[in-house]
């Protein structure tokens, strides 16, 4: 029978219990023995099938339900692919009304103590370049009338980490945008890198930068716990590796629209890190530094209101292009005027 066929068996087995307890207990079971076989499989170099897949998706969604230990959007991202968020993708009820756009989080980084990176040529603080630029895109966003939009800020105070993260998910959020600014001794360094999250950096610059911005909770002395709920880990395991697909899908179409009509840092555009900001388990995440502003020309570019809005327009018709392929019909029409 295999591992894989005992799990589908225990994921099935949910519907027969007629008591809430037992049902609970059977989906936790089911999840917990689904990630087992996963890793297993991982091991033996087997990948499940699509209709295993579509049984742990089933369990977890089970499970959240039963038990709410997940927020949100936890089985959805792993089981609407090509498709937009149904109410039953959203772990709500069936009868709940449909939200009709996707739920977009624009998070401006830093903020109130935490001045982030300051220009050596003028002092102008990274919080407050970010914070204008994410307001040009929270209205280009807003005024296509395609997405429902949110920040986590909107004036110049403290937010911490943790706490951004939670306001996308509890936002139920299709995708996280984080805008930052960077800088370099080197001063002729210059143009934007798009970051996703990953355990491993892919290089030093990445480490380095992650290092710098996950210290921005210490800077404003910011205490961090991070214990977790052993259930909510186990259960978001199966929507981890779908949310970060779906990361790297976004990160792809932004780095296609700077390839276009932006400028990209020289060498690795595209670089991956342990971003705190970036590590909702059911939250597709990307973060853009948008320049650097230990360079003058970008310092001048970023600070104007015309490239904002013109790079505004562009990261638009990137989030277009990235709802298109998830089947969103306003941003498929969108996106093919771009192209």
């Amino acid at each position: 029978m295999g591992i894989f066929g005992i799990a589908k068996g225990v994921a099935t087995a949910w519907a027969a219990p007629e008591k809430k307890a037992t049902r609970r207990l059977v989906s936790v079971v089911a999840a917990v023995v689904l990630t087992g076989a996963s890793a297993l499989a991982g091991v033996v170099g087997r990948a499940p099938e699509p209709a295993e897949a579509s049984v742990a998706a089933r369990a977890l969604t089970v499970a959240v339900e039963e038990t709410g230990s997940v927020s949100g959007t936890a089985a959805a991202k792993g089981d609407r692919e090509g498709t937009h968020p149904s109410a039953t993708s959203r772990g709500a009820d069936p009868e709940a009304p449909v939200p009709a756009r996707p739920v977009i989080v624009i998070d401006p980084g830093h903020g109130g103590v935490d001045a982030g990176t300051v220009s050596p040529a003028t002092g102008t603080p990274e919080k407050t370049v970010v914070l204008e630029m994410a307001q040009t895109l929270i209205r280009v966003l807003r005024e296509s009338g395609r997405y429902d939009v949110r920040t986590t800020r909107d004036e110049d105070v403290f937010v911490g980490l943790g706490r951004r993260v939670a306001i996308a998910r509890e936002a139920k959020a299709d995708l996280l945008l984080s805008i930052h600014a960077d800088a370099e001794y080197d001063h002729s360094v210059r143009g934007a890198t798009i970051y996703t999250v990953s355990e491993k950096p892919s290089d030093a610059q990445a480490a380095a930068l992650a290092a710098k911005e996950n210290a921005a909770d210490a800077v404003a002395g910011h205490v961090v716990t991070d214990a977790e709920d052993v259930v909510e880990d186990i259960l978001a395991e199966l929507t981890l590796r779908e949310t970060r697909r779906f990361s790297l899908l976004a990160a792809r179409d932004i780095l296609e629209e700077y390839r276009r009509h932006g400028r990209l840092v020289k060498g690795a555009a595209h670089r991956q890190a342990g971003l705190k900001v970036l590590r909702a388990h059911d939250v597709p995440s990307v973060l853009v530094e948008i320049g650097f502003l230990s360079n003058k020309e970008d310092e001048a570019l970023m600070t104007s209101p015309q490239w904002r809005e013109t790079t505004s327009r562009s990261l638009l018709s990137a989030i277009d292009r990235f709802f298109a392929g998830r089947g969103v019909p306003g941003a498929a029409r969108a996106a093919e005027r771009t192209r």
